[in-house]
């Protein structure tokens, strides 16, 4: 099947614990494991974090994951099954945690991306970030992350 035959009708949910080997599944497809098995049931389970997937019929296509702190929405992580990423998946994520963080009480949000993520950059970009920073050694590897900032109110 290709892109063009796709019927795409995704829907938004809150992922738990029950989640938890869909989660690690499309993490190792996105990301080659970012987090492991430890790190996701702490993020699915801590009622302080968000966690919301997409999913199309049964199958998680992407999730996204965000910590209120204050008034501050963090987003974590942001992750699109390759094979689902430039069909609008990813705005549809990052809008539902804007969403949820506004509705806990957000009013500013931020984001990082790998220095070199150019298209990382550019999505953020055109969600009306601006990026105001960057933090020195922010991954494994040691690359530079860029800081992303925009406020959480949602024109309606």
């Amino acid at each position: 099947m290709n892109k063009k035959e796709l019927y795409l009708e995704p829907k938004i949910i809150k992922l738990g614990l029950e989640d938890l080997n869909s989660c690690i599944k499309l993490d190792l497809k996105t990301f080659n494991g970012i987090w492991n098995a430890k790190q996701w049931k702490n993020e699915l389970s801590d009622q302080e974090r968000i966690c919301l997937g997409a999913i199309n019929g049964k199958q998680l296509i992407a999730l996204g994951c965000a910590w209120l702190v204050l008034d501050e929405l963090n987003i974590t992580l942001i992750g699109v099954d390759p094979f689902y990423q430039r069909m609008g998946i990813g705005t549809l994520i990052v809008s539902s945690l804007l969403k949820a963080g506004q509705d806990a009480g957000a009013n500013q949000i931020f984001i990082e991306a790998r220095k070199t993520n150019i298209s990382a950059k550019l999505f953020y970009k055109n969600l009306d970030f601006t990026e105001v920073g960057y933090r020195p050694n922010l991954y494994k590897d040691g690359e530079e992350g860029r800081l992303f900032h925009r406020n959480c109110k949602i024109d309606t």
